[in-house]
């Protein structure tokens, strides 16, 4: 490209493609196992659409879909279908000079910042989220002429370079940043929000959870936050904020009263809350911020303070050895920002640290990690079809006793204790089975409900729908009764009847020895398709004669072409369906 753009143009489909392929078999023939990431579009409709030109097996090779967000506005979209295909997604690029807040002065970059990080991190919910320079402004007396800076206007970048003098000047984008990125950190995983300005995410490990909200407005908002979703949760919070006035300030605690945590945000400010597990009466596994383990230990709280048991009841010393407890060998476990502890003894106020494996007092690790060592028993559902009929009932089983059922929609379906599904009307319906006595441990499983209604097909490779041509662009299929299908079950299988009437079957050709779909006025069941649902909840459409399952394939590049032709049946991404549209 022109105009100082970096790098060099490479358009969608065959020849991004291609570059995939010979980049996958390189790495195989050294073997590397190094992910491609593709394709780092400016704009998530552009990366959205250019998803559907690659090659099937050029969407095999790729691990993680990467995309800016500078324009566009089909994040959830992107979502779905990068989820739909198991791929990682990272927004892998995006700033700007953002200002947000009302008459936030200073802090309207900050909190311009803060609400793109929110709202992309809700909307994509990717597991990375990079920003394009923490320094991107550069003052120097003698090659660069000083740029006139007005922090209240906003500005790319977080920090400014000055090279005369040597420094870095930190500016409140930075701070914004660092609510984030100090408190959410590698390994965590993103909770979904009923708020667009609230980013949660919980530690898989420690299990602590962190809170990040902005507030936009002038005047300060009061929040409740419900936290009854996790388990062992300790009661004490930990909250840091960065407003006009501050940077990363530690506040005074917070308590969590019944699963609810009720909270008052100030007016133009970005606040991180830090809520760690309770580890009292706990086993649990101590380690070193650097990973290595030294060993599992029960810890009771005391006085205020912790007793640290070892193996056969025996406490941990003062002089760092194990014996019999006395009151020399209470210990002050304090919870750090990022979701490690530092360790003090409460007596001596000696801080406790590491050398490789072992406890010290002289060691250069000086914070540790406490991860609870309770690994409950994974919960399994199976049904009997995922796909029923309004009014079938099945049962829903697992290998866990002692749940709890729910169903994501009680006007589609209800569920009771003991897992008895009936189907009320056509949908895709989510049922979730959780612990009764662990919150955090839960399996959820989609049925299909087939009613009287007219369902659209989704598919999985390419996104594009099930319609009576045989060639189309997907931009082109419209709401055309073509693309509406009833699913009608028979005693021997299914048939797809579309809204002019016309029912779907195959055909074989002779002389070209393939087999075509066709379609002719529907009087009486044919009972041609089986329709398979596998263990993601897609639908293969597989004509029980042949075998053959409808697929769906794409070729071009700018004006990406559709191709649906009857393929032997292999449950491969282009011949999964995602049934929706009910109505």
């Amino acid at each position: 490209y022109g105009g100082r753009q970096e790098g060099c143009h490479v358009s969608p489909g065959e020849p991004q493609s291609q570059i995939v392929l010979t980049l996958a078999k390189s790495l195989k023939e050294k073997g590397l196992n190094t992910i491609i990431s593709a394709a780092d579009e400016t704009n998530v409709d552009t990366q959205l659409k250019n998803i559907y030109a690659f090659s099937k097996e050029a969407l095999d090779a790729i691990g993680r879909i990467n995309t800016h967000t500078y324009h566009g506005t089909k994040k959830a979209q992107l979502r779905e279908v990068v989820s739909m295909n198991k791929k990682d997604l990272w927004m892998s690029e995006s700033d700007a000079a953002y200002t947000a807040g009302d008459k936030a002065g200073i802090m309207g970059a900050a909190l311009g910042l803060a609400e793109k990080i929110s709202t992309d991190m809700n909307e994509l919910m990717p597991s990375a989220w990079v920003i394009w320079q923490i320094i991107d402004q550069h003052f120097d007396d003698t090659f660069y002429t000083r740029r006139n800076f007005h922090p209240e206007w906003g500005y790319w970048g977080c920090a400014i370079a000055d090279h005369s003098k040597e420094d870095i000047i930190l500016t409140k984008k930075y701070y914004a940043f660092g609510q984030f990125s100090k408190f959410i950190r590698p390994g965590y995983i993103q909770v979904e929000t009923s708020d667009k300005y609230t980013v949660a995410a919980y530690d898989p490990e420690t299990g602590a959870v962190v809170l990040v909200v902005t507030n936009l407005n002038s005047q300060d908002l009061d929040y409740t936050f419900d936290l009854s979703g996790f388990s062992y949760l300790g009661t004490n919070v930990s909250a840091y904020r960065t407003s006009l006035e501050e940077n990363w300030a530690k506040l005074p605690s917070f308590e969590i009263d019944s699963n609810q945590l009720k909270v008052n945000i100030k007016g133009n400010s970005i606040t991180s809350f830090v809520i760690m597990p309770n580890i009292s009466g706990r086993e649990v596994i101590i380690g070193n911020e650097k990973g290595a383990s030294l060993g599992a230990f029960t810890i009771e709280k005391a006085d205020g303070a912790y007793k640290i048991f070892g193996e056969n009841k025996k406490a941990l010393k003062s002089d760092l050895t194990f014996g019999d407890f006395t009151n020399d060998d209470l210990w002050e476990i304090s919870p750090k920002e990022d979701g490690t502890y530092e360790i003090v003894n409460a007596k001596t106020k000696k801080a406790l640290t590491s050398i490789e494996n072992s406890f010290s007092y002289e060691g250069n690790l000086t914070r540790f990690r406490i991860t609870l060592n309770e690994k409950p028993l994974k919960i399994e559902l199976s049904a009997p079809n995922k796909l029923i009929s309004v009014g079938e009932k099945i049962k829903i089983t697992s290998n866990v006793p002692d749940l709890i059922f729910t169903v994501s929609d009680d006007t589609k379906a209800k569920i009771d204790e003991a897992g008895n599904f009936e189907a009320l009307s056509g949908g895709v319906v989510t049922v979730k089975a959780t612990s009764k006595n662990d919150p955090d441990n839960y399996k959820t499983l989609d049925l299909t409900i087939i009613g009287d209604g007219y369902v659209r097909f989704y598919n999985r490779a390419c996104f594009g729908l099930l319609d009576d041509h045989s060639i189309f662009e997907i931009d082109k299929v419209t709401n055309s009764p073509t693309s509406y299908w009833k699913i009608i079950k028979t005693p021997d299988g299914y048939d797809l009847v579309d809204k002019n009437g016309d029912v779907l079957y195959v055909e074989y050709i002779e002389e070209d020895d393939v087999y075509k779909l066709k379609k002719k006025k529907y009087e009486k069941p044919l009972s041609v398709f089986d329709l398979k649902v596998n263990t993601d909840g897609f639908v293969s459409i597989v004509d029980k004669a042949s075998n053959k399952a409808i697929t769906m394939s794409s070729f071009g590049a700018k004006r990406p072409v559709y191709v649906i032709k009857m393929l032997d049946y292999h449950d491969e991404i282009n011949q999964n369906f995602r049934i929706s549209n009910f109505n």
